[in-house]
């Protein structure tokens, strides 16, 4: 398959394989050249100046992986590359020199949709951000972007966008260093929740709001979430348990010890009691923003007591190990 594939390639270029601009080479699963006879992919560069410009197929299947260009040793990337999915289309855009990626690097999934905007400068991550959706279902037919996640590295500067499945705004938070501020939104697109944090992370200010908008204490805002609010089955006993059983055994695996992990996690609960829009906030470590997601998507139905939805709820748990 893969030789028919590389006739096919020459001729719909009018190329003809001669040993000085034209080469056959092998590459690995990585997509690294290899003196490996038995290499999985195979790659055509075609020299163009002082560059060559170079597609790998997979041997199995004769489909497209990458194109680019390499430099004269036919190993350093040198210029735009492209990687594609196993139907064709492209899932990851960028640009490299003298081996290195420099640039915008862009992501999609396998639907189109941009998931990853990343620049970088000599393999160094200056900035990115990332874009994450919800599935489509019988009750929301569309998917609708549910987090916006940008960090730049360089200033410590984050910004933390979640919508509901429906679109709307649920919450932003937004730090410089420690220093930083989170929004939580109701149901209804109204400020629920303001807190702020000074330059050592000290909480500063825990602002709560009515329906109306009308400031309350926490007392007053705990009271009037009191009232026939959904819960956790089995209530707080057992979701303390359900956390110390899967949430806890995931950190003594991932954390070293002698530290220390603060997340800070916002959700929306569907008519079901499942708890969907999960995002984090405020991570101290970059590692536990996927681990704490996945605790609360997988964890098991509320309680509704009736409501259709409800949300957002905002927990934030410190484990010291």
């Amino acid at each position: 398959m893969i030789r028919s594939a590389i006739l096919l390639f020459l001729l719909a270029f009018g190329i003809t394989a001669t040993a000085q601009d034209t080469l056959v080479l092998r590459y690995d699963d990585s997509l690294r050249l290899t003196a490996d006879t038995t290499a999985p992919n195979t790659g055509i560069l075609i020299r163009q100046g002082d560059t060559w410009s170079a597609t790998i197929f997979s041997n199995a299947t004769g489909n497209r992986l990458m194109t680019g260009y390499y430099a004269a040793d036919h190993r350093t990337e040198e210029g735009p590359f492209d990687y594609y999915l196993p139907e064709g289309s492209v899932f990851l855009h960028g640009y490299f020199h003298e081996g290195k990626k420099f640039g915008t690097w862009k992501q999609w999934d396998p639907l189109g949709r941009l998931t990853d905007s990343i620049y970088f400068n000599e393999d160094a991550i200056l900035a990115e951000a990332l874009y994450r959706y919800s599935e489509k279902d019988i009750s929301h037919p569309e998917s609708r972007i549910t987090s916006y996640n940008f960090v730049d590295h360089r200033n410590e500067h984050r910004l933390l966008k979640s919508f509901t499945i429906t679109g709307q705004l649920s919450s932003i938070s937004e730090w410089w260093g420690r220093k930083g501020e989170i929004k939580v939104y109701n149901e209804e697109g109204a400020l629920a929740k303001y807190t702020a944090y000074d330059s050592t992370g000290k909480k500063i200010k825990n602002t709560f709001y009515d329906r109306s908008g009308r400031e309350l204490d926490e007392e007053a805002y705990k009271k009037m979430l009191a009232d026939n609010v959904p819960e956790f089955k089995g209530g707080r006993t057992a979701f303390q348990h359900y956390f110390d059983q899967n949430m806890k055994a995931k950190a003594v695996a991932m954390s070293q010890p002698n530290s220390s992990v603060v997340v800070t996690v916002s959700f929306l609960l569907d008519e079901q009691g499942r708890a969907t829009n999960v995002n984090v906030l405020e991570y101290s470590d970059l590692a536990w923003q996927q681990a704490a997601i996945d605790f609360f998507r997988s964890m098991p139905n509320w309680d509704m007591k009736g409501h259709k939805i409800w949300g957002p709820l905002v927990y934030t748990f410190r484990l010291n190990f």
